[in-house]
């Protein structure tokens, strides 16, 4: 009896672990996914807006180490991200910052964060959706 109730959670275990990998990790605002495989790697969203003084979570989930390594001097880098790990980065400062992975930014995987006053500003430059017509 024990095992089929063990099969039958399996299903619901494993929703909820996919649950926590699109929400923000605990005490981040901001959750950025390393994905894919073979060469093809990238940063899911290659775009996070947040203020100044928050954090991003950086949560790998490929079979190999990434670093999310941010382009400007004195801000960001986590480090080797192994697989299955999550690290957490403080954007301490306003600013457009591009990050890359120091093992597979050649290949294109790259991001970038819009912190403080210009997340706000490229969210006013967004353009307003049309009222549709009635």
């Amino acid at each position: 009896m024990a095992r089929a109730l063990r099969y039958a959670l399996m299903p619901a275990i494993a929703a909820l672990a996919a649950l926590f990998m699109i929400i923000p990790q605990e005490g981040a605002e901001a959750t950025v996914t390393m994905t894919g495989d073979g060469g093809t790697f990238t940063f899911e969203p290659a775009e996070v807006r947040l203020d100044s003084g928050e954090q991003i979570a950086f949560v790998n989930d490929t079979g190999t180490t990434h670093t999310a390594t941010c382009t400007a001097r004195g801000c960001f880098d986590s480090g080797d991200v192994q697989p299955g790990q999550t690290k957490f980065v403080t954007v301490d400062r306003a600013g457009s910052f591009d990050y890359f992975c120091r093992y597979h930014g050649r290949e294109g995987m790259s991001g970038r964060v819009l912190a403080g006053s210009e997340a706000a500003r490229a969210a006013d430059s967004q353009p307003s959706p049309s009222p549709s017509p009635s």
